[in-house]
């Protein structure tokens, strides 16, 4: 049994209208109407991924060919790799997921937040020793 999804290359022959009013009609209608929408998601979904291995092998003939006749393969590295990151973020953030740079920035304010929270104890900590003493005298 072949599994084989229907396109517009497969001559369907056109079915005559139903002419039934009511509930039936419009029920066969509906149904029709689904099946179509799939049909054209499955043809939509099956083109985009063929289009998108063809996008994604051009672009890595095209490093390729420029690693080759780079003369300075670091920088064609960095360059490359700068390419990959940039993708990465814009990918990242139609995710909603964080970037590099959203997460060092976030470490950063931890950092921060850490210090402050141990400058507050110090001085937390000073503040109670000076009263007890203060109570002791």
């Amino acid at each position: 049994m072949t599994d084989k999804t229907l396109s517009q290359e497969d001559n369907i022959p056109e079915l005559p209208p139903v002419r039934r009013g009511g509930w039936l009609g419009v029920m066969r209608d509906l149904t029709l109407a689904s099946l179509g929408v799939a049909g054209v998601l499955i043809d939509d979904a099956q083109s985009l991924y063929q289009r998108s291995i063809q996008r994604g092998d051009r672009l890595v003939r095209q490093l390729e060919s420029r690693a080759r006749v780079d003369r300075q393969p670091r920088v064609q590295n960095r360059h490359v790799a700068r390419m990959v990151q940039e993708e990465w973020g814009v990918q990242l953030s139609r995710l909603g997921l964080p970037t590099k740079s959203d997460v060092e920035a976030l470490t950063k304010q931890i950092g921060l937040l850490e210090e402050e929270v141990d400058r507050l104890s110090r001085n937390r900590a000073a503040g109670e020793a000076a009263g007890d003493e203060a109570q002791t005298s």
